[in-house]
């Protein structure tokens, strides 16, 4: 194959993997519309969805050629790392979507690359400059027109749902990106899929304790069929193609294309949120959501 075919590959698995991840938001959004007497809760259709996707992972696992072994204590810290960037963020952005729009959500989310660089400066010495300090501008302000367009959208009542689901996906985000600034070492290790596939070992265990405390352990067997169909949606489609399409993408592109096709994401969650789940779309949505993706891309710059 040559060397443009690959190219063209990359692209084309980079933008499904970017529409795969933009759908998560409305997974979780039909799952909470499905009517029954009480509404599914967060943890139960986070133990869902990674039901459903980790024997994928398990499989993959499998499969890869050995890498250089970890020791015990850096097992220790990729799980407990697997537990911030994706049980714990995960939570807290399933909690926040109860609360705000799909669009909003993802726009949120895309603030990670920020908290990285911050966190970078302030515990790593990495360098601060001009630039940086811009596109956090430019960043936040995009973010605080989607929010004034939610607002607008919901009108007074509905101020204090939105201002506590945009907190509560931030922390997720500041989770994830967390995550990301401690778990680089470990990627650089063992690779992405490698790395990828036990810290999904370790935030099943993760949410799988925090169910079976917090939550009746047959009520995953009580749930309406569309959870089950909605769960299964989001393993496959939202959770397990797109990690792997990403991956794939990373060879043929590079992280740095990858990544910035990857900035689409917002963009198609907000037309999803539109067509699925019939949220407007604004003027001061797309604006916003056009200085989110001009920070972060001038950020990654």
């Amino acid at each position: 194959m040559t060397k443009t075919k690959f190219i063209k590959l990359g692209f084309w698995f980079s933008i499904l993997a970017s529409f795969g991840f933009a759908s998560k938001a409305i997974f979780v959004k039909l799952a909470f519309l499905v009517p029954q007497e009480t509404q599914i809760s967060a943890i139960s259709l986070l133990a869902l969805r990674m039901l459903f996707s980790a024997p994928f992972f398990i499989y993959v696992y499998s499969k890869l050629p050995k890498s250089e072994p970890l020791t015990k204590k850096e097992y220790f810290c990729v799980f407990c790392l697997s537990l911030l960037g994706y049980y714990f963020s995960s939570l807290f952005d399933f909690l926040g979507l109860q609360y705000i729009s799909a669009g909003l959500e993802r726009l949120i989310l895309m603030t990670y690359p920020s908290i990285t660089i911050m966190l970078g400066v302030l515990f790593f010495g990495k360098q601060w400059n001009t630039k940086n300090f811009i596109a956090l501008l430019i960043m936040y302000f995009g973010i605080f027109i989607a929010f004034y367009s939610d607002i607008k959208i919901g009108g007074d009542a509905e101020i204090n749902n939105i201002l506590y689901g945009s907190f509560l996906v931030f922390i997720s985000s500041v989770g994830y990106g967390i995550y990301l600034l401690f778990g680089d070492r470990f990627i650089k290790k063992l690779g992405s899929a490698r790395f990828t596939s036990l810290a999904m070992a370790g935030t099943t265990l993760g949410i799988l304790c925090h169910y079976s405390i917090t939550e009746p352990l047959n009520s995953l067997l009580e749930q309406p069929t569309e959870i089950y169909f909605i769960s299964i949606g989001m393993a496959i489609i939202s959770t397990v193609i797109p990690i792997h399409l990403l991956n794939k993408s990373i060879r043929y592109l590079g992280v740095e294309r990858s990544t910035l096709i990857g900035m689409l994401g917002p963009i198609m969650t907000i037309f999803l949120g539109y067509f699925v789940l019939n949220e407007p779309i604004t003027l001061l949505q797309m604006v916003g959501a056009i200085l989110v993706i001009s920070g972060v891309i001038l950020i990654r710059k």
